[in-house]
């Protein structure tokens, strides 16, 4: 999901992963910085919480970028398991 954001690919996104009709990607058109593939480390810093209504998590990750590492820019999703595969929504994308 990240590497797509990297690649510009927010028609993708919308397709594969969104519930929504709004554009994912004005925030990083804007974004003056070049998104990159998540390393190792991103995890450290992520945020995960359990909604037991939905029995889903939402995980919130910061995007890293060439120029200044970790971002302010924040990929929010929904992560659920469904007849036995794990499934992604992205909720929003934006700069916190």
């Amino acid at each position: 999901m990240v590497e797509r954001i990297a690649a510009g690919d927010f028609g993708g996104l919308a397709r594969d992963y969104s519930r929504s009709d709004h554009d994912l990607g004005v925030w990083v058109r804007e974004y003056p910085a070049t998104f990159i593939p998540l390393p190792p480390e991103a995890w450290h810093h992520a945020d995960a919480y359990f909604l037991a209504d939905q029995d889903a998590w939402k995980v919130d990750v910061d995007l890293w970028s060439r120029e200044e590492g970790r971002s302010d820019m924040t990929l929010q999703v929904t992560v659920w398991e469904e007849a036995g595969a794990i499934k992604l929504t992205i909720d929003d994308l934006h700069a916190l």
